[in-house]
């Protein structure tokens, strides 16, 4: 016994559908990346103006962390 007629398929439709699809979906993806760099941008901003800030309350020059950062630790190292 037959289970039923089979729906003849418009492929040009079906393929415009799934191409609608994909640019909204591409869009959509645009727009989240474009979110996450300028979220990741005011994050980093965030972090420098405190790194600033603690530099400063300290009495330290940002040339004078540089320094304290690159000069070999000698104590770890006997």
């Amino acid at each position: 016994m037959p289970r039923g007629i089979k729906k003849s398929v418009n492929y040009e439709e079906e393929l415009m559908k799934i191409d609608a699809q994909i640019t909204r979906w591409t869009k959509t993806i645009k727009e989240l990346q474009d979110k996450k760099t300028a979220l990741l941008k005011d994050k980093e901003q965030k972090e420098l103006l405190e790194l600033k800030e603690v530099v400063e309350s300290s009495g330290m020059t940002v040339h004078d962390l540089i320094q304290m950062v690159q000069q070999p630790d000698t104590a770890q190292k006997g």
